[in-house]
């Protein structure tokens, strides 16, 4: 006789020690289309090959908006990711960030087989629930910056609060 086995499948949101969302733009002045840009740290002591990570934006919920390819980040170092008008390390079509302004909005990270890697979230309230790196609704969020100014990571450590872990770099 044969025995079948339950097996719980994999925690989506894992969280981790590896990728971290340094800093962001995601409102520049004027117009937004060409001018958005994420920049991700490498904190593990590996190389990472992020084919097939992916980029989310989320203002009603996280939606892919970016699959990453042929982008290798060596150990301890900084890339950008960013839309044709800026000087990013990697241009992307569209990363068509939320702009904050009523509620939360966020971005976050996927690994390729879809863990959730890093998230951050911005402005309050959370009224769409969006969750964090633990898969729970977020209830910790940076703040919502003024056009032109970036959140960047003041935290070296991602302590999955975002109200610790980011400010307004132009302040």
């Amino acid at each position: 006789a044969s025995i079948l086995l339950w097996v719980p499948a994999a925690k989506v949101f894992a969280g981790s020690s590896t990728i971290l969302i340094n800093e962001v733009l995601y409102d520049p002045e004027g117009a937004d289309t060409g001018y958005e840009w994420i920049e991700i740290k490498n904190i593990s002591g590996n190389n990472i090959d992020l084919s097939g990570w992916r980029i989310q934006a989320a203002g009603t919920l996280f939606k892919d908006v970016v699959t990453l390819e042929g982008i290798t980040i060596t150990t301890g170092k900084i890339i950008t990711i960013g839309e044709p008008n800026t000087n990013a390390d990697y241009k992307v079509s569209k990363l068509a960030f939320q702009n904050g302004g009523s509620e939360t909005d966020g971005i976050r990270i996927l690994d390729g087989d879809g863990k959730v890697i890093d998230t951050l979230l911005y402005d309050s309230p959370n009224t769409n629930q969006l969750p964090d790196d633990s898969g729970s609704t977020g209830l910790f969020f940076a703040p919502d910056v003024p056009s032109g100014h970036t959140l960047c990571r003041i935290n070296t450590k991602d302590t999955n609060n975002s109200e610790k872990d980011f400010a307004d770099c132009e302040n």
